[in-house]
């Protein structure tokens, strides 16, 4: 449950501060400093870890449907006739034969949703590293919060990888079932094998244009404007140091 994992991450980082320290606030006043508590580690910190699991527990459930969809060693799974027929209108296939098609494009939609949404939580670690940036104060980002940052990073990329490497495994199952069934028919009057080899085409262009490399895909995006956030955090400090020094 994505309650239960937040829940378990925030005491983590509660610890993680309580041995690096709380970062530096600036004492303009007492009520103002509550206000900073309050905004920060009792609204966004949470929102953030929430989120964080939250998009896990989507990852989780949508690397199973893809892996319900073409098993390994199986058919894959079963659509309503009515789909199936809808799909095959344009074709010209016969419906029976659009089954991995239609798992195909389940998967193709669905994954871009997910790759959508999954950068969401680096959003609001981007407001945390501004919110603690010293162009606004004189503020320092704590080792904690590079830590927190750093470590909800690499779980987005990790799930982002799985997500991945589930619909890789799952196209190269649904293509290999086509494959068969071509060949199968390969001589059939009716050219059913010449029919499904273009369904294959259409399936190999249509996941060239959607799954894309790591570095075309938002969590990439996002995961860079968190790097220039803190770049320009460090940026400024030195800036800084530099006119003190001169």
């Amino acid at each position: 449950m994505p309650i239960v994992h937040a829940i378990g991450f925030y005491l983590f980082v509660v610890g993680l501060y309580a041995c690096f320290g709380f970062p530096q606030v600036p004492h303009r006043d007492s009520n103002l400093m509550g206000l900073d508590a309050l905004i920060n580690r009792g609204l966004l910190l949470p929102a953030f870890i929430f989120l964080l699991f939250l998009v896990g527990e989507i990852v989780a459930k949508s690397i199973d449907l893809v892996e319900q969809c073409f098993p390994d060693g199986k058919k894959g799974a079963e659509w309503p006739y009515s789909t199936l027929s809808g799909q095959a209108n344009p074709f010209g296939i016969a419906a029976i034969d659009m089954k991995e098609w239609v798992g195909v494009r389940f998967m193709m939609n669905l994954s871009k949703r997910i790759y959508g949404i999954i950068g969401y939580p680096l959003l609001i670690a981007l407001l945390m590293v501004l919110a603690r940036s010293n162009y606004f104060d004189n503020w320092t980002l704590s080792v904690a919060l590079k830590l927190v940052i750093t470590s909800s990073i690499g779980l987005l990329i990790y799930w982002d990888y799985q997500l991945k490497r589930a619909v890789d495994k799952a196209k190269n199952n649904a293509l290999n079932l086509l494959r068969q069934k071509a060949m199968k028919y390969k001589f059939d009057a009716g050219h059913r094998g010449d029919k499904i080899n273009q369904l294959i085409t259409f399936i190999e262009q249509d996941a060239d244009s959607t799954y894309k490399a790591l570095n075309q895909r938002p969590i990439f995006i996002n995961c860079l404007l968190i790097l220039l956030a803190i770049l320009a955090d460090y940026a400024i400090d030195y800036t800084q140091l530099v006119n003190k020094l001169l």
